[in-house]
Parts: C-alpha cells; structure tokens; sequence
C-alpha cells in the first residue's frame, strides 16, 4: 500500500476574516442544518453568534463562493398558474376545461369528450400528485381541497404513474407534460374509495367511477358536488407532500 505525500496547502494570508459556522443536528432520524455569524473578539478569536436554520439556497451560495464563484442573482418570472414553488417541488393549478378522457380495461380503449374539473398538481422527487379545489379559481394557502376525481390515483394525492414518462425535474416550465401523465393516460381502476363525493353506496367501485364520467360525456360543465372533500387546506396538503 502506497503512502501518499500530505497535499500542500494554500498559501494563507497573515489576516484571516471569520464568516460563518455550521452546526449539524440530529433530530428523529433528520439532519438539522444551522448557519452561525462569526465575529473576531477583542481577544483575536472568532465568537459564534446566535444561528438560523441553514436553507438550500444559502448552501448553494456558499458552496458556490467556496469553489471561487461569483453569487449570481437569480429571478426568474412564474407562470400564474403556479402556487408555490420550493428547492424539492413545485405545484400549480388548472382550470376547469372540457378536453377527452381515456379509459382502458378487458383490452379495450374507451374515451369520452367531458368537462374535468379545475386540478391542483405537485411535481416533487419524480412523484407527481393531484387534487381539485370546489371552485374554479386560483386557490390560496387556506383553500379547502378535495379529492381528484380520477382513477390512478390514492387517497393521499399521489398518482401512480405506471410507465408515463415524466420530465427529469419539478421545472414550472415542465407542468405540461407532467399534466399529460394524468390527463392523457388510460385509467384503470380507482386507488381509493373516495373519488367522488359519497352517494347511496359509500365508496366509488371502479365501475360507478367509470359510469360516471361515461354520464359526462358531453356535457358542459363538471358537478362540482360531486367531488368528495379532503378535510385539508392547500397548505397542509403541500406540507404533507414536502416532508
């Protein structure tokens, strides 16, 4: 086994600035990052100040000036559909709109001309997830929201993708084809009970979903009523999915 020669070292100035320091913390299996101020005492040493929690973009910045780079501001403008935007996701809205929908089983391909319902979608970690707001318009953090009232799709949101493909990241600019892998596929059999708001039989089967949107083909609008109710907020559901 070679012994390797220690690498030499940057020269240093005699005149060394203190910066920042970063503390790591372990909380119920998470890390736990904080960026503390340091400020050269009377003494000559560097004091630690009080931290705050270290973000993403904070790291990129040091990361990036360590590797001799400069800080580049960056702003970009969002498309309004978007609600909200983070370094793990992204989620946006669409309105309601009358568009075709498919449907596969037994070997057969079936496809109705229907009104959907306004949708809200979260593209984060090569999952993407959906739910609708009752009203068609922009949510806020406080909206209520219910569940999509699709097939594909489980009782916390996330849509089984099955083999649609899907864009390499959560990039606003990207919601489109990440739309497509909800509004272009076949459905196939409900995830949950609760697709559509509860009649007479409790949950919806697969075939009551189906004759559902067999019953729209061709309508105007979507029944609103029909969507059954997530007892959760925008923002709650988005602080589900981020964790």
């Amino acid at each position: 086994m070679p012994v390797l020669d220690p690498p030499d070292l940057p020269a240093m100035p005699e005149e060394i600035v203190p910066r920042a320091a970063f503390l790591l913390y372990e909380c119920a299996g998470r890390l736990i990052a904080t960026a503390h101020p340091l400020k050269a005492t009377r003494s000559g040493q560097a004091g630690i100040g009080a931290g705050h929690p270290l973000t993403h973009r904070e790291l990129r910045g040091w990361l990036s000036e360590l590797a001799g780079q400069a800080r580049l501001a960056r702003a970009r403008v969002l498309p309004p559909e978007v609600l909200a935007e983070d370094e793990d996701f992204v989620a946006w809205w669409r309105p309601a709109r009358r568009a075709p929908i498919w449907f596969a089983g037994q070997g057969r391909q079936h496809g109705f001309r229907v009104p959907w319902p306004p949708l809200v979608f979260v593209a984060a970690r090569g999952a993407l997830w959906c739910a609708a707001p009752p009203k068609n318009a922009r949510p806020g953090a406080g909206a209520p929201l219910c569940h999509a009232p699709l097939m594909n799709v489980d009782a916390r949101g996330q849509v089984c993708l099955g083999s649609a493909e899907v864009p390499p990241d959560r990039d606003p600019h990207h919601r489109r084809a990440w739309e497509a892998a909800v509004c272009e596929t076949n459905f196939t059999h409900v995830n949950h009970g609760r697709t559509l708001a509860p009649g007479g039989g409790g949950e919806t089967s697969t075939e009551a979903h189906f004759a559902f949107w067999q019953n729209l083909d061709g309508q105007a609008r979507f029944p609103m009523a029909a969507l059954a109710p997530r007892h959760q907020t925008l923002q709650a559901w988005l602080e589900g999915i981020a964790r």
